[in-house]
């Protein structure tokens, strides 16, 4: 079997599997855990197949793609109009609301680039050899852990919390980059 099919075929399985989970009242850490590995060795495959600094992307570009067809597939369009009056009329929010987004935006965001510019430099600097491959990883995967690292930061009710778990995010590979 070709790496592109089993790799394609481990990302449906887990993101599949993750959604049938989060649906499900029964949640199971074990099956949980199955297909985030499953993940993770679908990415891998794409690495085998397209070489560390393209397959990490398509792993993660596929993965985002089949989420979102997932998410469409199962969407209930039924009950859109109710959704939408209910929306228009919760719109309306506090003064506190706006600040604290323009908070989360102002701190978390560019944080989260300092972090993912950070951790992507070192984590390449740890496994690949060729300098070139360096900047080409950097260059293609700090735009995915940027966006990642800001959208788990951005989830917390704290502030505080998501600036203290990025900031965790940046001195880490900013203490190991010096190392090296």
């Amino acid at each position: 079997m070709p790496w592109s099919s089993l790799a394609c075929l481990l990302a449906f399985v887990s993101v599949f599997g993750l959604y049938l989970q989060w649906k499900t009242r029964r949640k199971s850490p074990l099956k949980n855990l199955l297909f985030w590995t499953a993940f993770v060795v679908s990415v891998y495959c794409w690495v085998l197949l397209a070489g560390a600094e393209f397959g990490i992307v398509y792993g993660f570009a596929v993965g985002g793609l089949l989420a979102i067809t997932v998410a469409v597939a199962t969407a209930n369009y039924k009950d859109i109009r109710a959704d939408k009056q209910k929306l228009l009329k919760n719109l309306s929010v506090g003064r506190h609301v706006w600040l604290r987004n323009l908070a989360y935006a102002l701190l978390s965001v560019p944080l989260a680039g300092y972090a993912a510019t950070a951790s992507t430099t070192w984590v390449s600097a740890l496994f690949l050899g060729n300098p070139t491959n360096h900047i080409v990883f950097v260059y293609l995967a700090v735009p995915v852990v940027w966006g990642a690292l800001a959208f788990v930061a951005c989830s917390y009710r704290n502030i505080f919390r998501g600036a203290a778990l990025l900031g965790l995010f940046a001195v880490i590979p900013t203490v190991g980059l010096i190392w090296l």
